[in-house]
């Protein structure tokens, strides 16, 4: 028997490409979404006439003896109508950059502590489940997405099994 050491054969796992950068762009497009829902009623319920006002709620968490660390939030350093726009407008401006592609790494992470910032001190009405899985799947998909200017799928690199297996994980713990 003759056997040709020459003779290769295509590699036939996935490398889910494909599926990650169409991840990423979907998840983009919910974030995107979630500060457009937020926009819309963050200065009736968190502004200084609002509902429940931020600068308050921070008021409280002081008193209380908590800090950044126990509520972290970018509205421990301004909690005015002007500083709830900022941190909507970064955020929002972000979750698009996730959407588009651009600098994917770098937006996730900013509109995430964007969110973040909403739902640590704003938790009357950012306490629900899909606001808390929200920002369970962008720090997760952080990990997921590559680092790079653009984002293209032409160009998009496999994800690192660790963070294909860690949304998984989050996939299996929803279901």
């Amino acid at each position: 028997m003759i056997v040709n050491a020459d003779v290769t054969f295509a590699d036939t796992r996935p490398t889910y490409v494909v599926s990650s950068w169409l991840f990423a762009r979907v998840l983009g497009g919910v974030l995107s979404i979630a500060f457009l829902s937020l926009g819309v009623q963050a200065k009736g319920l968190f502004g200084s006439s609002g509902v429940m006002p931020i600068l308050m709620l921070v008021e409280q968490a002081k008193g209380a003896g908590h800090s950044f660390w126990q509520h972290p939030s970018a509205l421990w350093w301004g909690s005015g109508d002007t500083m709830i726009g900022a941190v909507w407008v970064v955020g929002m401006v972000a979750a698009l950059a996730v959407l588009l592609g651009f600098v994917p790494k770098l937006a996730l992470a900013v509109s995430w502590f964007a969110y973040l910032s909403f739902v640590s001190l704003g938790w009357p009405f950012m306490s629900f489940q899909w606001d808390v899985l929200l920002l369970e799947v962008s720090f997760t998909a952080f990990f997921f997405v590559p680092l790079r200017l653009w984002d293209r799928p032409s160009g998009h690199p496999a994800p690192h099994p660790i963070a294909r297996w860690a949304l998984w994980w989050l996939l299996f713990r929803l279901v």
